[in-house]
């Protein structure tokens, strides 16, 4: 059976290609952010039809929740500027730590990437609820959170997997508020900070202060410590054999606790 398809108009590639231009990437950039080939999103662009399991991929790579909004969108780039400005130590998910250490753009990408990241992550389960048993992220007809989950482990993306992650969220943000210095002690957790800025970084685009941006850069990797888990998961197709520290198995394993299922494989990894 061919794969379904989402009918295409010159509209819709028109409305692809502005926002895309919008949020300054190339074709090639797009097309590494929904896992699809360069022809393809050019494709996408010129008005052709869009594959049903790429629909999603798409949406991600532009921050629109369905590819309807994008044919309404109209962004005003001054309000959504505003918007930024608005977050601070009155917003649950604000974190003094952030910042003081990496400066107030940082604190606002965790601040808003949290809650973004949240709704998406209740939205997954809200969804996989109503599934049988074992239903995973990429047999729903839409989740927002799973173009940015590793490609090697989707089959496990389950129910419980999902509330675990969630969870972690909660607990990061109630961390990151009160702590005076935070270090990552789980593979979850330098997912979800992956994944925080990842769901940011499109309305951040309209970020206007400069005074702290360079602090900024890297905040992610500064936070971790190292590029670990972009070097090991991070990049399409990559892989990771069963028994490496970053295998799906030990993502909530605490690092601290001298588990020899996290240490003993870093080791080996080395």
């Amino acid at each position: 059976m061919p794969p379904r398809t989402q009918t295409g108009s010159k509209e819709l590639g028109e409305a692809i290609r502005r926002r895309r231009e919008e949020l300054g990437l190339t074709i090639e950039q797009a097309a590494i952010r929904a896992r699809i080939g360069q022809k393809t999103w050019s494709r996408y662009e010129s008005g052709e039809s869009i594959r049903q399991d790429k629909v999603r991929s798409v949406c991600a790579a532009l921050g629109w929740k369905t590819l309807e909004e994008g044919l309404s969108i109209d962004i005003d780039s001054q309000e959504e500027a505003l918007f930024l400005k608005s977050f601070n130590e009155s917003n649950q998910g604000w974190s003094p730590y952030l910042a003081r250490m990496y400066g107030r753009k940082t604190a606002v990408t965790f601040c808003l990437g949290s809650e973004i990241l949240g709704d998406e992550l209740r939205l997954d389960l809200e969804q996989l609820a109503t599934k049988p048993k074992g239903t995973h992220l990429g047999e729903l007809d839409i989740s927002m959170t799973l173009a940015y989950l590793p490609e090697q482990f989707v089959p496990i993306y389950d129910y419980d997997f999902v509330y675990r992650l969630r969870a972690r969220l909660e607990y990061l943000r109630i961390v990151l508020r009160g702590c005076d210095h935070f270090a990552p002690q789980t593979v979850a957790d330098e997912l979800l900070l992956h994944m925080i800025e990842t769901e940011a970084e499109m309305l951040m685009e309209y970020w206007e202060e400069e005074a702290d941006d360079e602090l900024s850069e890297a905040w992610v990797a500064e936070v971790c410590g190292d590029d670990d888990f972009e070097t090991f998961l991070g990049a399409p197709w990559s892989y990771v054999d069963e028994g490496h520290a970053y295998f799906f198995d030990y993502w909530f394993d605490d690092w601290s606790s001298g588990l020899e299922s996290a240490e003993q494989p870093a080791r080996q990894a080395e």
